[in-house]
């Protein structure tokens, strides 16, 4: 009952997991006047996290997806307190950070989108952030896909609203709704990203080159629950196939986009294994045991960290999940 008084590093001590893998998204100050889109996948600011790898560097043991392959592969045991860093949907910003870690030895897996990297093409999230919060308009709108209803009020919540929305969209239909969402807004619609807003293939060529690992993200980010069989499989095939084709590295993990559990089943791990993926990483849960990675190894959960700015909060996600 008084757990949450034990400091965190005891905490980590005493309970041990086997592993602990934590799920970043965009490195960068959502307040500063150059970020582009959705503040929701914000997972804190440079400095913050510079705080957060010291913190990991002292209480635990940061282990390499390598380590976790041979893991699961070849029984090799993990240490205690170990904790792997990963990265989603190829953002530029995490570039800075994958230095940032260099300077402590700590190496990430970056789970990469192939039909984003280094062009212009714009998540949901970030397309429907951009256009309500320039749109001029106010009042009721009629946008029931999304739940977009009235732009009254707090626009921050109501981009949080449309954008957990557009999450259980197929791509097919998710590109129908923002057109709709443009137009309902007598804005002009946004195709184009901002340039230099993901990484390129030379970066991502760069990361590898020092010992950081690149993963399949998909090729468009779909829910993989929303998607007809044959979409899925190619969208598990393709962005594999041109990772590898680059040669940067086995490209046998896999993390599922959104991650919710809803995003997750049964028959995508089917799936997985037959495109000869090795392991899975979900967007929930806490901590690993080695009986649960061996037992769901197309189900390992992740803590993400989300809007995680003050040491203290970071200290307790990553003691408690």
């Amino acid at each position: 009952r008084n757990f949450q008084k034990i400091p965190a590093p005891l905490v980590r001590k005493v309970r041990s997991p086997q592993l602990t893998v934590l799920g970043y998204h965009r490195i960068a100050d959502q307040c500063s006047q150059d970020y582009f889109g959705y503040k929701g996948i914000a997972s804190t600011t440079l400095a913050d996290f510079i705080r957060q790898l010291q913190y990991i560097k002292k209480y635990c043991n940061p282990i390499s997806i390598e380590d976790l392959r041979n893991c699961l592969r070849h029984g090799q045991a993990l240490p205690k307190n170990a904790i792997l860093l990963t990265f989603d949907d190829g953002y530029h910003d995490n570039f800075a950070a994958s230095q940032t870690m260099d300077s402590f030895g700590i190496k990430g897996t970056f789970f990469i989108p192939t039909g984003f990297v280094g062009g212009h093409k714009t998540f949901p999230w970030d397309f429907a952030t951009h256009a309500i919060l320039r749109s001029s308009r106010s009042g009721p709108i009629d946008l029931p896909n999304i739940g977009l209803e009235n732009l009254d009020g707090n626009r921050q919540k109501i981009i949080d609203h449309c954008v957990e929305n557009l999450k259980d969209n197929n791509g097919e239909s998710e590109a129908r709704i923002l057109s709709e969402l443009a137009k309902a807004l007598d804005g002009p619609e946004i195709s184009r990203a901002p340039a230099g807003l993901y990484m390129t293939w030379d970066q991502l060529a760069d990361l590898h080159r020092r010992g950081h690992a690149i993963a399949p993200h998909t090729v468009n980010h779909p829910s993989m629950t929303a998607i007809s069989k044959e979409t899925a499989i190619h969208e598990l095939a393709h962005s594999k196939a041109e990772i590898e084709r680059r040669h940067l590295g086995p490209a046998d993990c896999f993390a599922y986009p959104y991650g919710r559990r809803s995003d997750h089943s049964l028959e995508i791990e089917t799936l997985l294994r037959d495109q000869n993926y090795l392991m899975a990483f979900t967007g929930f849960g806490g901590f690993s045991s080695s009986a649960e990675l061996k037992q769901h190894p197309f189900a390992i959960q992740r803590v993400m960290i989300s809007n995680c700015h003050e040491l203290n909060d970071f200290k307790i996600k990553i003691a408690w999940g």
